[in-house]
């Protein structure tokens, strides 16, 4: 017995696959007989927010502020700070005493990018303000707050 095909998941374009219907083709390769299964897979949109599904605590910006504290950043510049109906989705500041900038972004999908934690990175600049690196600091896990350096 042969099991049928199993549906596909783009992750990137959040897309599903789902089989609809199959064909056998029998082909020759260097004359011995093969045969084929082709099937047909249709195309189901997955919903744009599943990525914010869960019971997730949303960080506060003071909250937020200070695991920026607990990292060591003194004086920063904001960047923007932007937040949405549910609260804070996204804050950048640009640290004074280093070259570099912290990113804060709440778990979700939203027209500046997209995250599958609720964390803060950092990213490193050389002399002529290019990116030359970064890495994430601190994630929230399961509503706790969890440094990473």
């Amino acid at each position: 017995m042969t099991a049928g095909p199993l549906p596909l998941i783009n992750t990137f374009s959040k897309s599903l696959w789902m089989p609809t219907q199959s064909r056998v083709l029998n082909l020759s390769n260097k004359g011995e007989p093969r045969r084929w299964v082709v099937y047909t897979y249709d195309m189901y949109e997955v919903p744009s927010n599943t990525i914010e599904e869960g019971p997730e605590p949303i960080p506060t910006p003071e909250e937020v502020r200070q695991i920026f504290e607990q990292l060591g950043i003194g004086e920063y510049e904001e960047i923007r700070q932007l937040e949405d109906e549910r609260g804070l989705y996204l804050w950048d500041v640009r640290a004074s005493e280093e070259d570099a900038e912290y990113s804060y972004m709440r778990r979700g999908q939203y027209s500046e990018g997209q995250a599958s934690t609720t964390a803060i990175h950092v990213t490193f600049f050389d002399d002529g303000g290019v990116p030359v690196g970064g890495h994430s600091v601190a994630k929230l896990i399961e509503g706790i707050w969890e440094l990473t350096p």
